[in-house]
């Protein structure tokens, strides 16, 4: 097995000859997270991986096929009904083991497009010799020659996201992504979608990051007659769903774990019918279960707003945050927040960590920089092809000294910062 497959730390696509609930088995055994979608008319299931996972636990004895970018490049491994796997890494392939691999797809897909083994070859020999192709264009061309099962779940008809995290943080997200809706209620800020910006799902996830992890961000969702939700709270990220054919895999979604999650993410103290209140609505919904989970965890009642109708009704006191740069964005999250001290460093992910960062990195080239001058005045200049020293190196050996001591200084003070705003989380 390449070494590539024994351990996986990146998004993964793996499609799985087998039922839906075998898939979810695989993902399980391999200690993976990510999403399993329903089983097509052909037999396959699309399983979406996300994060840390054992790569051979993602190699079932089934018929399947495996697609990842990973820290070497691309990976594609194939195994068919019958006969040996085929694996394409960046780092060995050939046009050889390229066509080989098309081949392998066609029968393993059982394509009938009279082009689908050209576009195939093409595309692997792009992707894996000229290395001229990304994930997305690789999976492309895979879909274009192969009748491939839904990849992706589709957008949400509607959705919202509300979090406790600070208004700076969430017009910061907004703008980001685009032309945004933003309200504020009981301590809590909701962003709904636009015309512009039809599914706010992707702001959830730079919410949830940016977020302290005392503070909930939940995403909730409607498709069609489907509807679910998701939350992240401190160490807490679950989710669950009421008849999305699309099944979340992961360590933390069983009915417990939710409920404790929403007793703690809650506006109020959760107890006796309350959580019996939701324990049904977790297993036994009524009519409308993303309405009933607003007003038993006491969310605002402008999410209920932004999830009914055609979730264009207007929230009250929103406002339309306008798409624009990072830079400009976060200057106006400062000025924002100006009120409260030091607004955007209550998240260690954002300025505090890149600021950290920044100033560690700094450390090491001043460091650098003045081990060389060191080796410069100390080899009397033979280090760089230097004829002898003067008094500029020496100048500049000092100027380096003294800013590389400053900044070693800085770098622990930050470094000891982060680490308390972490602990007092």
């Amino acid at each position: 097995m390449p070494l590539a497959l024994l351990c996986l730390d990146v998004p993964v696509l793996l499609l799985v000859q087998a039922p839906q609930p075998r898939v979810v088995a695989v993902l399980r055994d391999a200690g993976a997270c990510g999403s399993v979608g329903p089983t097509s008319p052909k037999g396959w299931t699309t399983a979406r991986v996300e994060g840390h996972a054992r790569g051979s636990g993602l190699r079932p004895v089934e018929p399947h096929l495996l697609v990842a970018d990973g820290y070497d490049g691309l990976l594609l491994a194939i195994r068919p009904a019958e006969g040996e796997a085929v694996v394409l890494e960046e780092t060995y392939a050939d046009e050889a083991l390229a066509a080989t691999a098309a081949a392998t797809l066609i029968e393993l897909f059982d394509a009938r497009r009279e082009d689908s083994r050209a576009v195939l070859v093409n595309a692997l020999v792009t992707a894996f010799v000229d290395l001229d192709l990304d994930l997305d264009q690789l999976v492309e061309a895979l879909e274009d020659a192969l009748e491939l099962p839904a990849l992706v779940a589709p957008a949400p008809d509607r959705s919202a996201v509300v979090s406790r995290c600070d208004a700076s943080l969430l017009r910061l997200a907004a703008r980001a992504e685009g032309r945004v809706r933003l309200a504020a209620e009981g301590g809590w800020g909701i962003l709904a979608p636009t015309d512009e910006v039809p599914d706010v799902s992707d702001l959830a996830l730079a919410v949830a990051g940016a977020a302290r992890r005392s503070e909930p961000t939940i995403l909730l969702w409607r498709r069609g007659t489907h509807a679910g939700f998701r939350l992240w709270h401190g160490r807490a990220d679950v989710s669950w769903s009421w008849g999305d054919p699309w099944r979340r895999v992961g360590a933390h979604n069983d009915a417990e774990t939710v409920l404790h999650a929403l007793g703690a993410a809650s506006s109020r103290s959760l107890e006796g019918d309350d959580v019996v209140r939701l324990r049904a609505l977790l297993h036994r919904p009524g009519d409308d279960p993303l309405l009933d989970l607003v007003e038993t965890v006491g969310l605002p009642a402008a999410v209920g707003t932004a999830l009914s109708g055609d979730g264009r009704a207007p929230l009250a006191g929103e406002e339309l945050v306008d798409p624009a740069s990072l830079v400009r964005g976060l200057l106006d999250a400062m000025v924002d927040a100006w009120g409260h001290p030091l607004p955007l460093m209550r998240s260690h992910r954002l300025p505090c960590a890149a600021y950290t960062a920044a100033t560690v990195v700094a450390t090491l080239v001043m460091l650098g920089m003045c081990g060389l001058s060191v080796a410069v005045l100390a080899t009397d200049g033979a280090v760089v092809d230097q004829a002898g020293t003067g008094a500029e190196d020496w100048a500049f050996t000092a100027i380096a000294t003294a800013l590389t001591v400053t900044l070693l200084l800085t770098s622990t003070h930050r470094i000891r910062r982060l680490r308390h705003r972490r602990t007092r989380r």
